[in-house]
């Protein structure tokens, strides 16, 4: 498994891929590039039941039944500052009595997961019970009461603040006759997500009539940080999806760090030297992309970094820090299979090269 460290460095590049999340839920059209059997459909998913109008506040509400070719789209936000975001499909592709298996029919998004375990696609529990990001996101109890009290968790993504793999929350459902959705306002349960000291975490709209939230926000759980992780809005759902999904799987091919310097400023400041300048790695032929990141920082210093293809092409990234400069460089690429070489070197102040890359497998299916 991939330490977090590594997990959220990944994440970061997902969010710099996605943009950045609004406070309130942004009014955003499905892509024009969308097909029209592959827009997401205003009705209802058939065979449920409408909750519509019927749904009271003294309703006992069970856990939905997904099928297989349910789909929900999806449009998710990172950060406070995002107005664009990344919008997707989920589309149900396995149904059965342990839980569901979400998919989606974008290549980009497949692979970030297949890197990081995005929490609203992959395994489902019945109980609609997710994971992802290196844990389980424990966020729903059925049925759902007005006013039910119980025990979650999502993953500690916020390590420097908590020392701990989970953040237990206690979760509070209220009902309410008006959730904003795009197929209007439709009853539902609100539920809310806060620590042992009450601070909010999870914040989410359940609507019976969509089957899954309207709206999910998280909050980062360290004040001094952005106050939104992430924000996923539903964009409309259906069922009887037809179309191309994928599956990708990704492989750790390099995780390397090397730097050197002082780690904190003169006169505190020890020297360190991080060393593993020269590596290689190798990319297997079923590879279909080599996806990852590369770091450089530099203060009052420089560090450079060269990664070599194994057709001979040279690639380099570099920081030069005065004072201080720090790069992040995405590597999303088809993959070339064979022996690749990395090379990190660097002088000054303090200078650091993180290089994390996976090979990504991928599986397209035909539903």
């Amino acid at each position: 498994m991939v330490p977090r460290a590594a997990l959220l460095a990944v994440v970061l590049v997902i969010t710099l891929f996605a943009g950045c999340a609004t406070d309130d839920a942004p009014d955003v059209d499905v892509p024009a590039d969308k097909t029209e059997d592959q827009r997401p459909d205003p009705g209802l998913i058939v065979g449920k039941r409408d909750l519509r109008f019927d749904l009271e506040a003294t309703d006992s509400l069970p856990a939905p039944v997904w099928q297989v070719g349910d789909h929900f789209g999806l449009h998710v936000f990172f950060g406070s500052g995002d107005t664009e975001g990344n919008h997707f499909e989920t589309i149900v592709i396995e149904s059965g009595p342990d839980g569901y298996t979400l998919a989606t029919d974008s290549r980009q998004v497949a692979k970030e997961h297949a890197v990081v375990d995005l929490p609203i696609l992959g395994s489902v529990g019945t109980d609609l019970a997710l994971t992802g990001l290196g844990g389980a996101w424990d966020l729903y109890e059925f049925p759902l009461t007005d006013g039910k009290v119980w025990q979650g968790e999502i993953p500690n993504i916020a390590f420097d603040v908590i020392d701990s793999d989970t953040v237990p929350l206690t979760l509070t459902a209220t009902y309410t006759a008006d959730i904003e959705t795009r197929d209007g306002k439709l009853p539902g349960f609100h539920v809310v997500g806060t620590t042992a000291d009450g601070t909010k975490i999870v914040e989410y709209d359940y609507a019976p009539a969509i089957g899954w939230f309207a709206s999910l926000v998280v909050y980062d759980i360290d004040p001094e940080q952005d106050p939104i992780e992430f924000t996923a809005v539903s964009m409309g759902h259906g069922a009887g999806w037809t179309g191309t999904v994928y599956v990708d799987e990704a492989t750790v091919v390099l995780q390397n760090r090397d730097g050197s310097g002082l780690d904190d400023p003169p006169p505190q400041g020890k020297p360190f030297v991080a060393v593993s300048p020269y590596t290689t790695f190798t990319v297997p032929d079923a590879a279909d992309y080599l996806f990852g990141l590369r770091f450089d920082a530099a203060v009052f210093g420089a560090r450079a970094t060269f990664l070599v293809t194994p057709s001979g092409e040279v690639r380099e990234t570099s920081a030069v820090g005065a004072p201080e400069r720090f790069g992040t460089i995405m590597v999303d690429e088809v993959a070339e299979p064979g022996e690749w070489r990395l090379l990190t070197t660097g002088a000054g102040g303090m200078s650091m090269s993180l290089v994390l890359l996976y090979a990504v497998t991928e599986t397209a299916i035909e539903l």
